[in-house]
């Protein structure tokens, strides 16, 4: 998948999709001595539109929304139709046991806990 960017610089989808920009959404990662946790603040989403994706030592966050205004059938009631949507890589500061994560959606704001791999030592 190639993305193209827009003259302002922000991050369009590829060739054949629709223009609306992809938002990079802001990120927090915290690192202790058992995990890593990623906050990320993509507000305005239902869980099922989020989707992560965690291999080697990235982390991708992507996610797409789609709002429509509502029509009553008595009236017309004015509202406008908008999509989001969020993609974001971020590099890990240190391997994580992707079986054991876990990820919570709450308020618009997205908590990804991975546990750290134990790295081995080995001394000759």
């Amino acid at each position: 998948m190639r993305h193209r960017f827009a003259p302002s610089g922000r991050l369009l989808p590829p060739d054949g999709e629709n223009n609306e920009p992809i938002e990079q959404p802001f990120i927090d990662v915290i690192e202790t001595d058992k995990e890593v946790i990623i906050t990320a603040g993509i507000p305005g989403l239902e869980k099922e539109d989020i989707n992560i994706k965690i291999s080697g030592d990235r982390v991708e966050i992507s996610a797409r929304a789609k709002h429509r205004g509502k029509i009553n059938e008595n009236s017309f009631t004015s509202g406008e139709s908008c999509s989001r949507e969020y993609c974001r890589v971020i590099s890990l500061p240190s391997p994580v046991d992707r079986n054991k994560s876990k990820a919570i959606y709450n308020n618009g704001v997205l908590e990804v806990k991975m546990l750290k791999t134990r790295i081995m030592e080995i001394k000759l």
